[in-house]
Protein backbone atom coordinates (compact mmCIF):
# COMPACT_ATOMS: atom_id res chain seq x y z
CA UNK A 1 0.00 0.00 0.00
CA UNK A 2 1.04 3.57 -0.75
CA UNK A 3 -1.05 5.52 1.72
CA UNK A 4 -4.62 4.63 0.80
CA UNK A 5 -3.69 3.54 -2.78
CA UNK A 6 -2.56 0.03 -3.55
CA UNK A 7 0.71 -0.49 -5.42
CA UNK A 8 -1.24 -2.39 -8.08
CA UNK A 9 -3.57 0.57 -8.73
CA UNK A 10 -0.64 2.99 -8.79
CA UNK A 11 1.70 0.97 -11.02
CA UNK A 12 -0.44 1.07 -14.21
CA UNK A 13 -0.84 4.86 -14.48
CA UNK A 14 2.77 5.42 -13.37
CA UNK A 15 4.14 3.08 -16.05
CA UNK A 16 1.92 4.76 -18.64
CA UNK A 17 3.34 8.15 -17.65
CA UNK A 18 6.90 6.80 -17.84
CA UNK A 19 6.30 5.55 -21.39
CA UNK A 20 4.82 8.87 -22.48
CA UNK A 21 7.66 10.92 -20.95
CA UNK A 22 10.19 8.74 -22.79
CA UNK A 23 8.31 9.13 -26.11
CA UNK A 24 8.66 11.76 -28.83
CA UNK A 25 6.36 14.19 -26.95
CA UNK A 26 8.14 13.55 -23.65
CA UNK A 27 8.75 17.20 -22.79
CA UNK A 28 5.07 18.06 -23.33
CA UNK A 29 4.02 15.19 -21.07
CA UNK A 30 6.56 16.20 -18.42
CA UNK A 31 5.41 19.84 -18.40
CA UNK A 32 1.77 18.73 -18.20
CA UNK A 33 2.61 16.43 -15.31
CA UNK A 34 4.44 19.22 -13.46
CA UNK A 35 1.45 21.53 -13.98
CA UNK A 36 -0.85 18.81 -12.65
CA UNK A 37 1.27 18.44 -9.52
CA UNK A 38 0.97 22.18 -8.82
CA UNK A 39 -2.83 21.99 -8.76
CA UNK A 40 -5.41 20.52 -6.46
CA UNK A 41 -8.01 18.26 -8.14
CA UNK A 42 -10.71 19.83 -5.97
CA UNK A 43 -9.99 23.34 -7.25
CA UNK A 44 -7.01 25.25 -6.00
CA UNK A 45 -8.70 28.64 -5.80
CA UNK A 46 -10.62 27.28 -2.83
CA UNK A 47 -7.44 27.27 -0.70
CA UNK A 48 -7.00 31.03 -0.99
CA UNK A 49 -8.95 32.88 1.70
CA UNK A 50 -11.01 35.87 0.64
CA UNK A 51 -9.05 39.01 1.44
CA UNK A 52 -11.76 41.55 0.59
CA UNK A 53 -15.12 41.83 -1.13
CA UNK A 54 -16.24 44.64 -3.39
CA UNK A 55 -19.76 45.54 -4.41
CA UNK A 56 -20.46 43.58 -7.55
CA UNK A 57 -22.34 44.00 -10.76
CA UNK A 58 -25.99 44.89 -11.39
CA UNK A 59 -26.99 41.36 -10.38
CA UNK A 60 -25.69 42.07 -6.87
CA UNK A 61 -22.93 39.48 -6.77
CA UNK A 62 -19.95 40.55 -4.68
CA UNK A 63 -16.47 40.36 -6.16
CA UNK A 64 -14.22 38.34 -3.86
CA UNK A 65 -10.53 39.20 -3.97
CA UNK A 66 -7.52 37.23 -2.82
CA UNK A 67 -4.12 38.67 -1.96
CA UNK A 68 -1.30 36.21 -2.60
CA UNK A 69 2.45 36.63 -2.01
CA UNK A 70 4.43 36.03 -5.21
CA UNK A 71 6.51 33.41 -3.40
CA UNK A 72 3.38 31.27 -2.93
CA UNK A 73 2.82 31.22 -6.68
CA UNK A 74 6.43 30.87 -7.83
CA UNK A 75 8.75 28.97 -5.52
CA UNK A 76 12.03 29.28 -7.44
CA UNK A 77 13.63 32.72 -7.15
CA UNK A 78 15.21 32.45 -10.61
CA UNK A 79 11.76 32.11 -12.17
CA UNK A 80 10.13 34.77 -10.03
CA UNK A 81 8.76 37.03 -12.69
CA UNK A 82 5.32 38.49 -13.26
CA UNK A 83 4.59 36.06 -16.09
CA UNK A 84 5.29 32.95 -14.00
CA UNK A 85 3.21 34.34 -11.12
CA UNK A 86 0.14 35.13 -13.23
CA UNK A 87 0.36 31.79 -15.05
CA UNK A 88 0.48 29.96 -11.70
CA UNK A 89 -2.48 32.01 -10.45
CA UNK A 90 -4.46 31.11 -13.58
CA UNK A 91 -3.64 27.42 -13.09
CA UNK A 92 -5.00 27.74 -9.56
CA UNK A 93 -8.32 29.05 -10.88
CA UNK A 94 -7.80 32.73 -10.06
CA UNK A 95 -8.63 35.39 -12.64
CA UNK A 96 -7.31 38.85 -13.50
CA UNK A 97 -9.02 41.95 -12.19
CA UNK A 98 -10.68 44.43 -14.50
CA UNK A 99 -9.37 47.99 -14.45
CA UNK A 100 -12.48 49.16 -12.56
CA UNK A 101 -11.89 46.59 -9.81
CA UNK A 102 -8.18 47.47 -9.66
CA UNK A 103 -9.05 51.14 -9.09
CA UNK A 104 -11.42 50.22 -6.23
CA UNK A 105 -8.73 48.18 -4.47
CA UNK A 106 -7.08 51.43 -3.38
CA UNK A 107 -10.00 52.08 -1.03
CA UNK A 108 -9.41 48.84 0.91
CA UNK A 109 -5.68 48.20 0.95
CA UNK A 110 -3.11 49.57 3.34
CA UNK A 111 -0.21 47.63 1.77
CA UNK A 112 1.58 47.88 -1.53
CA UNK A 113 -0.11 45.48 -3.96
CA UNK A 114 0.29 44.62 -7.64
CA UNK A 115 -2.93 44.02 -9.56
CA UNK A 116 -2.56 42.31 -12.98
CA UNK A 117 -5.39 43.41 -15.27
CA UNK A 118 -6.53 42.08 -18.61
CA UNK A 119 -8.54 39.51 -20.44
CA UNK A 120 -6.07 36.77 -21.25
CA UNK A 121 -2.67 35.74 -20.04
CA UNK A 122 -0.91 35.93 -23.38
CA UNK A 123 -1.55 39.65 -23.85
CA UNK A 124 1.83 41.25 -24.33
CA UNK A 125 2.80 43.46 -22.71
CA UNK A 126 1.07 42.72 -19.41
CA UNK A 127 -0.77 45.62 -17.80
CA UNK A 128 -0.68 46.05 -14.04
CA UNK A 129 -1.78 48.57 -11.49
CA UNK A 130 0.26 49.02 -8.36
CA UNK A 131 -1.09 50.59 -5.23
CA UNK A 132 1.97 51.84 -3.44
CA UNK A 133 2.07 52.71 0.25
CA UNK A 134 3.68 56.10 0.79
CA UNK A 135 4.07 58.11 4.02
CA UNK A 136 1.28 60.48 2.95
CA UNK A 137 -1.15 57.78 1.77
CA UNK A 138 -1.64 55.41 -1.13
CA UNK A 139 -0.45 56.13 -4.68
CA UNK A 140 -2.03 54.61 -7.76
CA UNK A 141 0.48 53.75 -10.47
CA UNK A 142 -0.58 52.06 -13.71
CA UNK A 143 2.29 50.47 -15.60
CA UNK A 144 3.04 48.01 -18.34
CA UNK A 145 5.60 45.27 -17.94
CA UNK A 146 6.87 42.30 -19.87
CA UNK A 147 6.28 38.74 -18.71
CA UNK A 148 9.92 38.41 -17.62
CA UNK A 149 9.83 41.46 -15.32
CA UNK A 150 11.24 40.28 -11.97
CA UNK A 151 9.06 40.63 -8.88
CA UNK A 152 10.10 40.45 -5.27
CA UNK A 153 8.96 37.25 -3.55
CA UNK A 154 7.29 39.28 -0.82
CA UNK A 155 5.23 41.28 -3.32
CA UNK A 156 1.47 40.90 -2.91
CA UNK A 157 -0.57 40.15 -6.03
CA UNK A 158 -4.35 40.57 -6.09
CA UNK A 159 -6.71 38.41 -8.15
CA UNK A 160 -10.43 37.70 -8.29
CA UNK A 161 -11.56 34.46 -6.70
CA UNK A 162 -14.35 33.01 -8.88
CA UNK A 163 -17.72 32.77 -7.19
CA UNK A 164 -17.87 28.98 -7.67
CA UNK A 165 -15.28 28.63 -4.90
Amino acid sequence: MLGCVSVKDFRGPMMDLMEKVQGKDGLVWLESFKRFLRTDPLGRASVFPVWASLAGDAEGDNINLVRVPAEHLVREAKGRNIGAAVRAARECGLIFCTKDVAVQIGTITKDTVIVPIGEQIDDLPLKCIQWEKLPDGMRYQPYTCSFDTHIDGSAWLVFIKPSRY
